[in-house]
């Protein structure tokens, strides 16, 4: 079957999927073209041209076209299992809304404001692509350690590092904050 004949069926984020992202990707559909149809969970949807984009790392993995149009949605994010290969939903809405993407405007110091490990890779001025390049691992390890759950403090404290930072545990009892030292 010719790249133009086909497309590929829809497939919609289940509600399982439960990692928290301020918006996350409900139906994704390839289209010809290294295109894909995306619907967001803030109800906007649109067009995603990668045609650019399967020419480059991580990407040009998907210059197959079975292996592109074998588009699936993981924890809220588009992603093709076949190469191992995720985009982010930020990334993913700026070229549906063809805007570049850019990187959150960094918290005032010590906001207290939790942040996720995504937010804070943003806020270092790093891309997914470039922390994933300076720690040897595929973009998409990167973006499932991102978005995982919990975390050795040891790998926290290596990321961050690569972040440019240092990692500081501190413990709260009654509503006082100790930094504790050696973890």
């Amino acid at each position: 079957m010719s790249h133009d004949q086909y497309e590929s069926q829809c497939i919609s984020a289940s509600p399982r999927d439960g990692v928290p992202v301020a918006v996350r990707v409900r139906k994704v559909r390839a289209l010809r073209g290294y295109r894909l149809s995306v619907e967001f969970s803030d109800g906007t949807k649109g067009i995603a041209n990668l045609a650019k984009h399967v020419q480059k790392e991580p990407f040009h993995l998907l210059r197959d076209i079975p292996a592109f149009q074998y588009v699936v949605i993981e924890r809220g994010e588009v992603s093709w299992p076949e190469g191992d290969v995720r985009i982010g939903t930020e990334a993913l809405q700026a070229l549906v809304h063809e805007q570049a993407s850019r990187p959150t405007t960094p918290p005032p110091p010590d906001s207290g404001r939790p942040v996720s490990l995504r937010e804070l890779r943003r806020i270092a001025g790093k891309t997914q692509a470039s922390v994933a390049c300076d720690s040897g691992i595929t973009q998409g390890a990167l973006s499932r350690f991102e978005n995982a759950l919990d975390h050795t403090v040891s790998a926290l404290r290596q990321h961050v590092s690569r972040l440019g930072g240092e990692l500081e545990i501190v413990a709260v009892i009654n509503g006082r904050r100790y930094p504790l030292h050696g973890c």
